[in-house]
Protein backbone atom coordinates (compact mmCIF):
# COMPACT_ATOMS: atom_id res chain seq x y z
CA UNK A 1 0.00 0.00 0.00
CA UNK A 2 1.27 3.49 -0.83
CA UNK A 3 2.41 5.44 2.24
CA UNK A 4 0.64 8.53 1.03
CA UNK A 5 -2.60 6.64 0.81
CA UNK A 6 -2.13 4.98 4.18
CA UNK A 7 -1.33 8.13 6.09
CA UNK A 8 -3.84 10.80 6.83
CA UNK A 9 -3.65 14.11 5.09
CA UNK A 10 -4.07 17.54 6.46
CA UNK A 11 -7.63 17.69 5.34
CA UNK A 12 -8.47 14.43 7.11
CA UNK A 13 -7.12 15.52 10.51
CA UNK A 14 -8.82 18.81 11.20
CA UNK A 15 -8.16 20.39 14.59
CA UNK A 16 -7.04 18.75 17.86
CA UNK A 17 -9.93 16.30 17.84
CA UNK A 18 -11.74 14.22 15.27
CA UNK A 19 -10.48 11.03 13.69
CA UNK A 20 -7.74 9.45 15.80
CA UNK A 21 -5.05 7.14 14.47
CA UNK A 22 -5.08 3.49 15.48
CA UNK A 23 -2.31 3.88 18.11
CA UNK A 24 -4.02 6.79 19.86
CA UNK A 25 -7.39 5.07 19.63
CA UNK A 26 -6.03 1.94 21.36
CA UNK A 27 -4.38 4.08 24.06
CA UNK A 28 -7.55 6.18 24.38
CA UNK A 29 -5.56 9.42 24.21
CA UNK A 30 -5.86 12.62 22.20
CA UNK A 31 -4.57 12.47 18.66
CA UNK A 32 -3.19 15.92 17.78
CA UNK A 33 -1.50 16.57 14.47
CA UNK A 34 2.02 17.93 14.67
CA UNK A 35 3.99 20.10 12.34
CA UNK A 36 4.17 17.19 9.96
CA UNK A 37 0.57 16.62 8.93
CA UNK A 38 1.34 13.03 7.96
CA UNK A 39 2.00 11.97 11.55
CA UNK A 40 0.45 12.90 14.90
CA UNK A 41 2.43 14.32 17.84
CA UNK A 42 2.22 11.14 19.95
CA UNK A 43 3.33 8.75 17.18
CA UNK A 44 6.16 11.14 16.29
CA UNK A 45 7.29 11.30 19.91
CA UNK A 46 7.14 7.51 20.32
CA UNK A 47 8.60 6.96 16.84
CA UNK A 48 5.68 4.77 15.77
CA UNK A 49 4.03 4.48 12.42
CA UNK A 50 0.94 6.67 12.38
CA UNK A 51 -1.82 4.65 10.78
CA UNK A 52 -5.15 6.46 10.44
CA UNK A 53 -8.26 4.63 11.59
CA UNK A 54 -10.37 3.28 8.75
CA UNK A 55 -13.31 5.43 7.87
CA UNK A 56 -16.58 3.58 8.55
CA UNK A 57 -19.11 4.40 5.93
CA UNK A 58 -22.50 5.25 7.42
CA UNK A 59 -25.13 2.70 6.48
CA UNK A 60 -28.06 3.89 4.50
CA UNK A 61 -31.44 3.37 6.16
CA UNK A 62 -33.16 0.21 5.10
CA UNK A 63 -35.87 0.58 2.54
CA UNK A 64 -39.48 0.03 3.47
CA UNK A 65 -39.58 -3.28 1.63
CA UNK A 66 -36.81 -4.71 3.80
CA UNK A 67 -38.59 -3.64 6.97
CA UNK A 68 -41.82 -5.21 5.78
CA UNK A 69 -40.00 -8.40 4.86
CA UNK A 70 -38.49 -8.60 8.32
CA UNK A 71 -41.91 -8.14 9.88
CA UNK A 72 -43.34 -10.89 7.72
CA UNK A 73 -40.54 -13.21 8.77
CA UNK A 74 -41.43 -12.48 12.39
CA UNK A 75 -45.08 -13.19 11.64
CA UNK A 76 -44.15 -16.53 10.07
CA UNK A 77 -42.11 -17.47 13.14
CA UNK A 78 -45.02 -16.52 15.41
CA UNK A 79 -47.44 -18.67 13.40
CA UNK A 80 -45.09 -21.64 13.59
CA UNK A 81 -44.83 -21.21 17.36
CA UNK A 82 -48.58 -20.89 17.89
CA UNK A 83 -49.67 -23.79 15.66
CA UNK A 84 -46.75 -26.21 15.39
CA UNK A 85 -48.88 -29.20 14.38
CA UNK A 86 -51.59 -27.55 12.29
CA UNK A 87 -51.41 -28.91 8.70
CA UNK A 88 -53.28 -25.92 7.26
CA UNK A 89 -50.83 -23.49 8.80
CA UNK A 90 -47.77 -25.50 7.75
CA UNK A 91 -48.90 -25.80 4.12
CA UNK A 92 -49.61 -22.09 3.92
CA UNK A 93 -46.26 -21.23 5.49
CA UNK A 94 -44.37 -23.58 3.18
CA UNK A 95 -45.92 -21.98 0.11
CA UNK A 96 -44.99 -18.59 1.52
CA UNK A 97 -41.38 -19.33 2.50
CA UNK A 98 -40.38 -20.90 -0.83
CA UNK A 99 -40.57 -17.50 -2.51
CA UNK A 100 -37.23 -15.80 -3.08
CA UNK A 101 -36.62 -12.61 -1.13
CA UNK A 102 -36.17 -10.70 -4.37
CA UNK A 103 -39.61 -11.72 -5.61
CA UNK A 104 -41.16 -10.61 -2.34
CA UNK A 105 -39.33 -7.31 -2.47
CA UNK A 106 -40.46 -6.69 -6.00
CA UNK A 107 -44.02 -7.43 -5.00
CA UNK A 108 -43.67 -4.88 -2.20
CA UNK A 109 -42.56 -2.21 -4.65
CA UNK A 110 -45.31 -3.09 -7.07
CA UNK A 111 -47.98 -2.55 -4.44
CA UNK A 112 -46.59 0.87 -3.61
CA UNK A 113 -46.16 0.47 0.16
CA UNK A 114 -44.19 3.32 1.69
CA UNK A 115 -45.26 3.22 5.33
CA UNK A 116 -45.56 0.62 8.06
CA UNK A 117 -49.19 0.12 9.04
CA UNK A 118 -51.00 -2.92 10.33
CA UNK A 119 -48.71 -5.89 9.79
CA UNK A 120 -51.48 -8.24 8.84
CA UNK A 121 -53.04 -5.82 6.35
CA UNK A 122 -49.66 -5.44 4.67
CA UNK A 123 -49.17 -9.17 4.57
CA UNK A 124 -52.61 -9.84 3.14
CA UNK A 125 -52.27 -7.34 0.32
CA UNK A 126 -48.62 -8.05 -0.43
CA UNK A 127 -48.57 -11.81 -0.61
CA UNK A 128 -51.69 -13.69 -1.72
CA UNK A 129 -50.56 -16.82 0.11
CA UNK A 130 -50.92 -15.05 3.44
CA UNK A 131 -54.62 -14.58 2.84
CA UNK A 132 -55.14 -18.30 3.43
CA UNK A 133 -53.51 -18.33 6.85
CA UNK A 134 -55.84 -18.88 9.82
CA UNK A 135 -56.58 -15.81 11.94
CA UNK A 136 -54.18 -15.04 14.77
CA UNK A 137 -54.03 -12.29 17.38
CA UNK A 138 -51.81 -10.41 14.94
CA UNK A 139 -54.35 -10.72 12.16
CA UNK A 140 -56.40 -8.00 10.63
CA UNK A 141 -59.00 -6.26 12.73
CA UNK A 142 -61.65 -7.43 10.29
CA UNK A 143 -61.37 -11.08 11.41
CA UNK A 144 -64.34 -12.38 13.34
CA UNK A 145 -62.34 -14.07 16.10
CA UNK A 146 -58.85 -13.20 17.35
CA UNK A 147 -57.65 -16.71 18.23
CA UNK A 148 -56.78 -19.72 16.11
CA UNK A 149 -58.64 -22.87 17.17
CA UNK A 150 -57.56 -26.33 16.01
CA UNK A 151 -59.61 -27.77 13.19
CA UNK A 152 -62.85 -29.38 14.36
CA UNK A 153 -62.74 -28.01 17.91
CA UNK A 154 -64.76 -24.82 17.52
CA UNK A 155 -68.41 -25.51 18.39
CA UNK A 156 -71.13 -24.74 15.88
CA UNK A 157 -73.54 -21.90 16.58
CA UNK A 158 -76.12 -24.37 17.87
CA UNK A 159 -73.58 -26.09 20.11
CA UNK A 160 -72.28 -22.76 21.37
CA UNK A 161 -75.76 -21.62 22.38
CA UNK A 162 -76.41 -24.94 24.11
CA UNK A 163 -73.11 -24.75 26.00
CA UNK A 164 -73.78 -21.13 26.94
CA UNK A 165 -77.22 -21.93 28.33
CA UNK A 166 -75.81 -24.95 30.18
CA UNK A 167 -73.13 -22.77 31.76
CA UNK A 168 -75.73 -20.30 33.00
CA UNK A 169 -78.12 -22.93 34.36
CA UNK A 170 -75.67 -25.52 35.73
CA UNK A 171 -72.42 -23.74 36.56
CA UNK A 172 -73.19 -20.20 37.67
CA UNK A 173 -75.69 -21.19 40.42
CA UNK A 174 -72.72 -22.66 42.33
CA UNK A 175 -70.36 -19.73 41.79
CA UNK A 176 -72.14 -16.56 40.52
CA UNK A 177 -69.08 -14.51 39.55
CA UNK A 178 -70.87 -12.81 36.64
CA UNK A 179 -74.36 -11.83 35.53
CA UNK A 180 -75.11 -11.83 31.82
CA UNK A 181 -77.52 -9.25 30.52
CA UNK A 182 -80.96 -10.47 29.58
CA UNK A 183 -81.15 -12.03 26.13
CA UNK A 184 -77.41 -12.24 25.62
CA UNK A 185 -76.34 -14.93 23.15
CA UNK A 186 -73.17 -16.96 22.82
CA UNK A 187 -72.38 -15.13 19.58
CA UNK A 188 -72.53 -11.77 21.34
CA UNK A 189 -70.28 -13.05 24.11
CA UNK A 190 -67.85 -14.30 21.47
CA UNK A 191 -67.63 -10.83 19.97
CA UNK A 192 -67.40 -8.91 23.25
CA UNK A 193 -65.31 -11.28 25.40
CA UNK A 194 -63.49 -13.70 23.07
CA UNK A 195 -61.23 -15.26 25.70
CA UNK A 196 -64.04 -15.62 28.23
CA UNK A 197 -66.21 -17.19 25.52
CA UNK A 198 -63.46 -19.71 24.79
CA UNK A 199 -63.27 -20.67 28.48
CA UNK A 200 -67.06 -21.01 28.75
CA UNK A 201 -67.18 -23.24 25.68
CA UNK A 202 -64.34 -25.37 27.07
CA UNK A 203 -65.85 -25.83 30.52
CA UNK A 204 -69.35 -26.56 29.16
CA UNK A 205 -68.38 -28.81 26.27
CA UNK A 206 -69.66 -32.39 26.39
CA UNK A 207 -66.94 -33.60 24.01
CA UNK A 208 -64.00 -34.81 26.08
CA UNK A 209 -61.39 -34.40 23.36
CA UNK A 210 -62.62 -30.88 22.67
CA UNK A 211 -62.29 -29.98 26.35
CA UNK A 212 -58.71 -31.21 26.45
CA UNK A 213 -57.68 -29.57 23.17
CA UNK A 214 -59.30 -26.21 23.91
CA UNK A 215 -57.82 -26.33 27.41
CA UNK A 216 -54.37 -26.36 25.83
CA UNK A 217 -55.36 -23.46 23.58
CA UNK A 218 -56.44 -21.49 26.66
CA UNK A 219 -53.05 -22.08 28.27
CA UNK A 220 -51.25 -20.93 25.12
CA UNK A 221 -53.39 -17.81 24.72
CA UNK A 222 -53.07 -16.88 28.41
CA UNK A 223 -49.30 -17.39 28.32
CA UNK A 224 -48.86 -15.32 25.19
CA UNK A 225 -51.16 -12.44 26.07
CA UNK A 226 -50.38 -12.21 29.79
CA UNK A 227 -46.68 -13.06 29.91
CA UNK A 228 -45.30 -12.28 26.45
CA UNK A 229 -47.49 -9.35 25.39
CA UNK A 230 -48.28 -8.08 28.89
CA UNK A 231 -51.99 -7.55 28.30
CA UNK A 232 -54.26 -6.84 31.25
CA UNK A 233 -58.03 -6.63 30.77
CA UNK A 234 -61.31 -7.87 32.21
CA UNK A 235 -61.81 -10.40 29.43
CA UNK A 236 -58.66 -12.26 30.47
CA UNK A 237 -59.62 -12.10 34.14
CA UNK A 238 -63.15 -13.41 33.53
CA UNK A 239 -61.75 -16.22 31.42
CA UNK A 240 -59.19 -17.26 34.03
CA UNK A 241 -61.80 -17.24 36.81
CA UNK A 242 -63.96 -19.54 34.68
CA UNK A 243 -60.98 -21.73 33.72
CA UNK A 244 -59.79 -22.17 37.32
CA UNK A 245 -63.27 -22.22 38.84
CA UNK A 246 -64.09 -25.42 36.95
CA UNK A 247 -60.52 -26.57 36.60
CA UNK A 248 -61.22 -30.19 37.56
CA UNK A 249 -61.59 -30.85 33.83
CA UNK A 250 -58.00 -29.67 33.23
CA UNK A 251 -56.09 -31.12 36.18
CA UNK A 252 -55.16 -34.31 34.36
CA UNK A 253 -53.51 -32.39 31.51
CA UNK A 254 -50.76 -30.62 33.47
CA UNK A 255 -50.31 -28.81 36.79
CA UNK A 256 -52.02 -25.46 36.50
CA UNK A 257 -53.88 -24.52 39.70
CA UNK A 258 -51.10 -22.64 41.49
CA UNK A 259 -49.88 -20.83 38.37
CA UNK A 260 -53.28 -19.73 37.10
CA UNK A 261 -54.52 -18.78 40.57
CA UNK A 262 -51.54 -16.49 40.92
CA UNK A 263 -52.25 -15.09 37.45
CA UNK A 264 -55.72 -14.17 38.71
CA UNK A 265 -54.17 -12.37 41.67
CA UNK A 266 -51.74 -10.58 39.35
CA UNK A 267 -54.59 -9.39 37.13
CA UNK A 268 -56.57 -8.14 40.13
CA UNK A 269 -53.55 -6.13 41.30
CA UNK A 270 -52.58 -4.79 37.86
CA UNK A 271 -56.17 -3.79 37.05
CA UNK A 272 -56.39 -2.22 40.53
CA UNK A 273 -59.72 -3.87 41.28
CA UNK A 274 -58.74 -4.27 44.92
CA UNK A 275 -58.53 -0.55 45.63
CA UNK A 276 -60.49 2.63 44.88
CA UNK A 277 -60.33 4.16 41.43
CA UNK A 278 -58.68 7.54 40.91
CA UNK A 279 -62.07 9.24 41.11
CA UNK A 280 -63.03 7.38 44.29
CA UNK A 281 -59.67 8.04 45.91
CA UNK A 282 -59.84 11.74 45.05
CA UNK A 283 -63.27 11.90 46.65
CA UNK A 284 -62.12 10.05 49.77
CA UNK A 285 -58.89 11.96 50.38
CA UNK A 286 -59.99 15.30 48.95
CA UNK A 287 -56.90 15.46 46.74
CA UNK A 288 -56.92 15.06 42.99
CA UNK A 289 -54.13 12.98 41.58
CA UNK A 290 -53.39 11.26 38.31
CA UNK A 291 -51.97 7.81 37.69
CA UNK A 292 -50.47 6.49 34.49
CA UNK A 293 -50.56 2.93 33.25
CA UNK A 294 -48.95 1.02 30.45
CA UNK A 295 -50.94 1.07 27.24
CA UNK A 296 -51.40 -2.73 27.45
CA UNK A 297 -53.15 -2.41 30.82
CA UNK A 298 -56.84 -1.58 30.44
CA UNK A 299 -57.29 -0.32 33.99
CA UNK A 300 -60.93 0.67 34.58
CA UNK A 301 -61.48 4.37 35.21
CA UNK A 302 -64.90 3.98 36.83
CA UNK A 303 -65.87 1.14 39.11
CA UNK A 304 -68.90 -0.89 37.97
CA UNK A 305 -70.98 -3.50 39.74
CA UNK A 306 -69.53 -6.12 37.41
CA UNK A 307 -66.01 -5.25 38.57
CA UNK A 308 -66.98 -5.26 42.26
CA UNK A 309 -68.63 -8.64 41.82
CA UNK A 310 -65.62 -9.97 39.96
CA UNK A 311 -63.02 -8.94 42.53
CA UNK A 312 -65.10 -10.54 45.31
CA UNK A 313 -65.35 -13.71 43.23
CA UNK A 314 -61.57 -13.66 42.75
CA UNK A 315 -61.13 -13.48 46.51
CA UNK A 316 -63.61 -16.31 47.06
CA UNK A 317 -62.00 -18.57 44.46
CA UNK A 318 -58.34 -18.04 45.34
CA UNK A 319 -58.91 -18.02 49.09
CA UNK A 320 -60.96 -21.23 48.95
CA UNK A 321 -58.29 -23.01 46.93
CA UNK A 322 -55.51 -21.72 49.19
CA UNK A 323 -57.35 -23.17 52.21
CA UNK A 324 -56.69 -26.66 50.88
CA UNK A 325 -53.47 -26.09 48.94
CA UNK A 326 -50.28 -25.14 50.75
CA UNK A 327 -48.66 -23.68 47.62
CA UNK A 328 -51.39 -21.12 47.03
CA UNK A 329 -51.99 -17.63 48.33
CA UNK A 330 -55.36 -16.00 47.85
CA UNK A 331 -56.34 -12.41 47.15
CA UNK A 332 -55.67 -10.50 50.36
CA UNK A 333 -58.77 -9.06 51.99
CA UNK A 334 -58.65 -5.28 52.31
CA UNK A 335 -61.07 -2.54 53.46
CA UNK A 336 -62.04 -1.71 49.88
CA UNK A 337 -63.50 -5.21 49.48
CA UNK A 338 -65.81 -4.41 52.39
CA UNK A 339 -67.07 -1.46 50.35
CA UNK A 340 -67.63 -3.72 47.34
CA UNK A 341 -69.53 -6.11 49.57
CA UNK A 342 -71.77 -3.29 50.81
CA UNK A 343 -72.42 -2.00 47.28
CA UNK A 344 -73.50 -5.46 46.14
CA UNK A 345 -75.65 -5.93 49.22
CA UNK A 346 -77.57 -2.74 48.44
CA UNK A 347 -78.82 -4.24 45.16
CA UNK A 348 -80.77 -7.05 46.89
CA UNK A 349 -80.09 -9.32 43.93
CA UNK A 350 -80.55 -13.06 44.74
CA UNK A 351 -77.45 -14.06 42.80
CA UNK A 352 -75.32 -11.39 44.46
CA UNK A 353 -76.72 -12.31 47.88
CA UNK A 354 -75.45 -15.85 47.36
CA UNK A 355 -71.99 -14.57 46.43
CA UNK A 356 -71.96 -12.23 49.44
CA UNK A 357 -72.82 -15.08 51.82
CA UNK A 358 -70.17 -17.30 50.23
CA UNK A 359 -67.53 -14.60 50.64
CA UNK A 360 -68.41 -14.05 54.29
CA UNK A 361 -68.29 -17.77 55.00
CA UNK A 362 -64.91 -18.04 53.32
CA UNK A 363 -63.54 -15.31 55.56
CA UNK A 364 -64.44 -17.46 58.57
CA UNK A 365 -62.82 -20.49 56.93
CA UNK A 366 -59.72 -18.43 56.24
CA UNK A 367 -59.55 -17.47 59.91
CA UNK A 368 -59.86 -21.14 60.90
CA UNK A 369 -57.04 -22.13 58.57
CA UNK A 370 -54.88 -19.31 59.91
CA UNK A 371 -55.58 -20.53 63.46
CA UNK A 372 -54.44 -24.03 62.52
CA UNK A 373 -51.28 -22.68 60.88
CA UNK A 374 -50.56 -20.58 63.95
CA UNK A 375 -50.85 -23.64 66.20
CA UNK A 376 -48.42 -25.58 64.02
CA UNK A 377 -45.92 -22.71 64.10
CA UNK A 378 -46.15 -22.33 67.87
CA UNK A 379 -45.37 -26.00 68.47
CA UNK A 380 -47.12 -29.33 68.82
CA UNK A 381 -50.87 -28.62 69.10
CA UNK A 382 -51.61 -31.72 71.21
CA UNK A 383 -49.51 -30.56 74.16
CA UNK A 384 -51.64 -30.15 77.34
CA UNK A 385 -50.80 -26.45 77.59
CA UNK A 386 -52.42 -25.74 74.22
CA UNK A 387 -55.88 -27.05 75.17
CA UNK A 388 -57.11 -23.67 76.38
CA UNK A 389 -55.88 -21.91 73.23
CA UNK A 390 -57.52 -24.46 70.92
CA UNK A 391 -60.86 -24.23 72.72
CA UNK A 392 -60.62 -20.44 72.55
CA UNK A 393 -60.06 -20.68 68.80
CA UNK A 394 -63.09 -22.96 68.42
CA UNK A 395 -65.40 -20.73 70.45
CA UNK A 396 -64.30 -17.58 68.60
CA UNK A 397 -64.73 -19.15 65.18
CA UNK A 398 -68.14 -20.56 66.18
CA UNK A 399 -69.27 -17.04 67.08
CA UNK A 400 -68.02 -15.66 63.76
CA UNK A 401 -69.81 -18.42 61.84
CA UNK A 402 -73.05 -17.85 63.75
CA UNK A 403 -72.89 -14.15 62.92
CA UNK A 404 -72.51 -14.89 59.22
CA UNK A 405 -75.36 -17.42 59.25
CA UNK A 406 -77.67 -14.86 60.84
CA UNK A 407 -77.09 -12.53 57.87
CA UNK A 408 -78.02 -15.13 55.26
CA UNK A 409 -81.34 -14.23 53.56
CA UNK A 410 -84.22 -16.61 54.19
CA UNK A 411 -84.58 -17.56 50.52
CA UNK A 412 -81.05 -19.05 50.63
CA UNK A 413 -81.76 -21.31 53.60
CA UNK A 414 -82.11 -24.38 51.37
CA UNK A 415 -79.49 -23.41 48.83
CA UNK A 416 -77.28 -26.48 48.32
CA UNK A 417 -74.16 -24.57 47.31
CA UNK A 418 -74.39 -22.42 50.42
CA UNK A 419 -75.18 -25.34 52.75
CA UNK A 420 -72.17 -27.23 51.46
CA UNK A 421 -70.02 -24.26 52.37
CA UNK A 422 -71.65 -23.85 55.80
CA UNK A 423 -71.15 -27.49 56.79
CA UNK A 424 -67.64 -27.43 55.33
CA UNK A 425 -66.79 -24.42 57.50
CA UNK A 426 -68.14 -26.21 60.58
CA UNK A 427 -65.97 -29.24 59.82
CA UNK A 428 -62.84 -27.08 59.63
CA UNK A 429 -63.69 -25.34 62.91
CA UNK A 430 -64.55 -28.44 64.96
CA UNK A 431 -61.71 -30.43 63.41
CA UNK A 432 -59.36 -28.42 65.62
CA UNK A 433 -60.61 -30.52 68.56
CA UNK A 434 -58.79 -33.54 67.14
CA UNK A 435 -55.55 -31.87 68.24
CA UNK A 436 -56.70 -31.65 71.87
CA UNK A 437 -55.11 -34.14 74.31
CA UNK A 438 -56.84 -37.48 74.92
CA UNK A 439 -59.42 -37.68 77.66
CA UNK A 440 -57.13 -39.82 79.83
CA UNK A 441 -54.67 -36.93 80.22
CA UNK A 442 -57.05 -34.03 80.89
CA UNK A 443 -59.74 -32.96 83.32
CA UNK A 444 -63.36 -34.03 82.94
CA UNK A 445 -64.41 -30.60 81.68
CA UNK A 446 -61.71 -30.54 79.02
CA UNK A 447 -62.54 -34.09 78.01
CA UNK A 448 -66.24 -33.28 77.65
CA UNK A 449 -65.47 -30.17 75.59
CA UNK A 450 -63.30 -32.19 73.24
CA UNK A 451 -65.83 -35.00 72.78
CA UNK A 452 -68.62 -32.47 72.20
CA UNK A 453 -66.60 -30.74 69.48
CA UNK A 454 -65.78 -34.09 67.87
CA UNK A 455 -69.48 -34.98 67.74
CA UNK A 456 -70.22 -31.61 66.15
CA UNK A 457 -67.50 -32.32 63.59
CA UNK A 458 -68.98 -35.74 62.77
CA UNK A 459 -72.50 -34.33 62.43
CA UNK A 460 -71.27 -31.59 60.10
CA UNK A 461 -69.45 -34.17 57.98
CA UNK A 462 -72.58 -36.28 57.77
CA UNK A 463 -74.68 -33.23 56.83
CA UNK A 464 -72.20 -32.22 54.13
CA UNK A 465 -72.38 -35.61 52.46
CA UNK A 466 -76.17 -35.70 52.82
CA UNK A 467 -76.45 -32.47 50.85
CA UNK A 468 -74.09 -33.69 48.14
CA UNK A 469 -75.25 -37.29 47.76
CA UNK A 470 -78.96 -36.49 47.87
CA UNK A 471 -78.64 -34.17 44.89
CA UNK A 472 -79.82 -34.98 41.39
CA UNK A 473 -77.39 -36.24 38.76
CA UNK A 474 -77.50 -32.94 36.88
CA UNK A 475 -76.35 -31.13 40.03
CA UNK A 476 -72.92 -32.76 39.79
CA UNK A 477 -72.30 -31.51 36.24
CA UNK A 478 -71.72 -27.88 37.16
CA UNK A 479 -69.95 -28.34 40.50
CA UNK A 480 -66.91 -26.03 40.65
CA UNK A 481 -63.41 -27.04 41.63
CA UNK A 482 -63.60 -25.61 45.20
CA UNK A 483 -66.40 -28.08 46.04
CA UNK A 484 -64.23 -31.02 45.00
CA UNK A 485 -61.33 -29.61 46.98
CA UNK A 486 -63.71 -29.29 49.92
CA UNK A 487 -64.69 -32.92 49.41
CA UNK A 488 -61.16 -33.93 50.38
CA UNK A 489 -61.25 -31.48 53.28
CA UNK A 490 -64.33 -33.27 54.64
CA UNK A 491 -63.42 -36.88 53.85
CA UNK A 492 -59.99 -36.71 55.48
CA UNK A 493 -61.33 -35.57 58.91
CA UNK A 494 -63.89 -38.39 58.66
CA UNK A 495 -61.07 -40.88 58.26
CA UNK A 496 -59.26 -39.38 61.24
CA UNK A 497 -62.39 -39.72 63.37
CA UNK A 498 -62.68 -43.41 62.41
CA UNK A 499 -59.15 -44.15 63.69
CA UNK A 500 -58.99 -41.67 66.58
CA UNK A 501 -57.67 -43.29 69.75
CA UNK A 502 -59.44 -41.91 72.80
CA UNK A 503 -61.09 -43.88 75.62
CA UNK A 504 -64.16 -41.62 75.43
CA UNK A 505 -64.54 -41.82 71.64
CA UNK A 506 -66.46 -44.63 69.92
CA UNK A 507 -65.02 -45.30 66.45
CA UNK A 508 -67.72 -47.90 65.72
CA UNK A 509 -70.32 -45.18 66.21
CA UNK A 510 -68.48 -43.11 63.58
CA UNK A 511 -68.67 -45.93 61.03
CA UNK A 512 -72.36 -46.47 61.73
CA UNK A 513 -73.11 -42.78 61.37
CA UNK A 514 -71.00 -41.99 58.32
CA UNK A 515 -69.10 -44.87 56.75
CA UNK A 516 -66.36 -43.74 54.32
CA UNK A 517 -66.86 -46.86 52.18
CA UNK A 518 -70.59 -46.29 51.82
CA UNK A 519 -70.02 -42.63 50.95
CA UNK A 520 -67.58 -43.48 48.18
CA UNK A 521 -69.97 -46.08 46.76
CA UNK A 522 -72.85 -43.60 46.68
CA UNK A 523 -70.64 -40.95 45.13
CA UNK A 524 -69.53 -43.35 42.41
CA UNK A 525 -73.15 -44.09 41.50
CA UNK A 526 -74.03 -40.40 41.43
CA UNK A 527 -71.12 -39.63 39.13
CA UNK A 528 -72.12 -42.46 36.79
CA UNK A 529 -75.63 -41.02 36.60
CA UNK A 530 -74.18 -37.55 36.01
CA UNK A 531 -72.09 -38.92 33.14
CA UNK A 532 -75.23 -40.27 31.50
CA UNK A 533 -77.11 -37.04 32.19
CA UNK A 534 -74.37 -34.92 30.62
CA UNK A 535 -74.22 -37.19 27.55
CA UNK A 536 -70.46 -37.11 27.30
CA UNK A 537 -69.15 -37.81 23.82
CA UNK A 538 -65.98 -39.91 23.89
CA UNK A 539 -65.65 -41.13 20.32
CA UNK A 540 -65.16 -37.81 18.54
CA UNK A 541 -61.42 -37.63 19.11
CA UNK A 542 -60.67 -39.36 15.82
CA UNK A 543 -62.59 -36.80 13.84
CA UNK A 544 -60.99 -33.84 15.55
CA UNK A 545 -57.30 -34.71 15.12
Amino acid sequence: MDDGAARSTGTERQGPYGRACLNCARAKTKCNSGSDLSICERCGRLKKECIPAPVKRRQKPRVTAERLEQRLDGLVSLLKTISPNNPAVESALNSFTVQAPSSRISSFHSTGFHSSGNNSNEAASIDPDLGHLPPTPASSATTSYPYTLPEGTEPTMEEAERYFQSFQSRNLPHFPFIQFRSGMTAHQLRQERPFFWLCVMTMSSTVIHRQITLGKVIREVASRELVVEGKRNLDLLLGLVCFVGWGQYQIRCAPFMALFSHLIISLVVDLELHKPTVEEASHIFGVEYETRHHEMMEVPVNRTIEQRRLVLACYLLTSTLSSSHKKLEGVVWCPYLDQCLSKLEERKDPSDELLISQVRLQRVVHNAVEAYIQMIRDGKPSLPGNSTIIMLYIQTLKSQLAEVKNKIPSHLAENRALNLQIFGAEVIIYELAIYLPNSGFTSIDSSLSRIESLHHCLNSINSWFDVLLNSSASYFIGLPLPVWKQFGGVLFPLYRLTVLKDPAWDTDMVRRTCSPGRILDLLGRSLKEAEIEAAWEKDNDKSMG
